[in-house]
């Protein structure tokens, strides 16, 4: 594993901040053990760790405070059920350290996340959030875990590479998140995006570590992924109106919609079917196209660039429906809110 794409600073002491790690749970009774160990177990040791229980129905409350009795750096508080950022939110309030990490109870974390993140942070003075990278923690092996797993070698590579840069950060300073303000509560999906935004927005530069420092859990077989991906795609409506994202939007659903009005108008001339495919083959190709252009270093297997883009377009597809039902039923959602 790499350390930071920012330098090797690891003779550098990382003890002089105290890292605040809120931890929001939610029926993750099958994982909470696991990701709060690996957290309790970081090399960085100046830490306090804030498991927030937004109302969970099962025992994860309970195997958290079973962990966490003998640690003095560690407490559980429950909230009734109010969504992830009302608690990220609520933990962050009873938090006091200089250096925040958001941590997810589905993922596993290396024992050098933090100590990475503090010295991405040392850095520079300018750093408001860091993106560390991170990888699948793969509880079955499905078509979608594969797939995943074969985008995040071209997403590193091409970060690596300078074509992309950091879009999330699950670590921030403290003077950051009270300049531009915590998680908005509005949103059921993309509030870590939004919040990353805001942040960038506000003039803080984003450190970079590189490598897998952390994983988050995957299983979903194709139809489970296909209906997940729709949910969050609906839900996303609210972030994208939000932040005027309209291009963001058109570019979402302008395939489907597209496809939609070439079907019904091959329903009327049935020789225009032949267009309709000649689209399909030409979208499909667009796919292998701007797969072979990003996938440079990232050394996908033949399987790996061949699977991708049919997972590509898959997501693409769930999204867009996503998009469209948000979209449709968006005006009498704002009418009952």
């Amino acid at each position: 594993m790499s350390t930071t794409s920012t330098g090797d600073r690891s003779t550098r002491s990382d003890g002089d901040y105290t890292v605040s790690i809120i931890l929001p749970v939610y029926n993750d009774s099958d994982t909470i053990e696991r990701s709060l160990k690996s957290l309790l177990e970081q090399s960085y040791q100046n830490l306090e760790i804030i498991v927030v229980n937004d109302g969970s129905t099962d025992d994860t409350a309970s195997r958290a405070r079973e962990i966490t009795k003998y640690d003095s750096r560690a407490k559980v508080v429950d909230i009734p059920h109010s969504g992830t950022s009302a608690a990220k939110n609520s933990g962050f309030s009873l938090s006091k350290g200089p250096v925040v990490l958001f941590a997810e109870g589905d993922a596993l974390y290396e024992k050098d996340y933090v100590a990475s993140a503090v010295r991405c942070l040392k850095e520079d003075p300018e750093i408001g959030g860091v993106c560390v990278l991170g990888g699948i923690w793969e509880v079955r092996r499905t078509f979608v875990t594969r797939s995943i797993e074969a985008e995040n070698q071209v997403i590193h590579s091409l970060i690596h590479r300078g074509v992309l840069k950091p879009y999330y950060a699950w670590v921030f300073t403290r003077a950051a998140l009270t300049r531009v303000g915590l998680y908005d509560v509005r949103l059921k999906q993309a509030e870590d995006r939004d919040l990353f935004n805001r942040v960038r927005s506000a003039g803080f530069r984003i450190g970079l570590v590189e490598g897998v420092h952390w994983r988050h859990r995957r299983f979903e077989t194709t139809p489970q992924f296909f209906a997940k991906t729709v949910r969050k795609g609906e839900r996303r409506i609210e972030f994208i109106v939000k932040d005027g994202r309209t291009s963001d939007f058109a570019k979402g659903v302008g395939l489907l919609w597209s496809l939609i009005v070439l079907v019904s108008l091959s329903l009327v001339v049935p020789e225009f079917a032949w267009t309709v495919l000649g689209w399909v083959v030409f979208f499909v190709a667009i796919f292998y196209w701007r797969l072979a252009r990003r996938a440079q270093g990232a050394n996908l297997s033949e399987a790996q660039f061949l699977e991708l883009p049919i997972y590509q377009m898959l997501r693409y597809l769930a999204n867009a429906i996503g998009y469209t039902l948000g979209i449709l039923k968006y005006p009498f959602r704002n009418r009952s809110d």
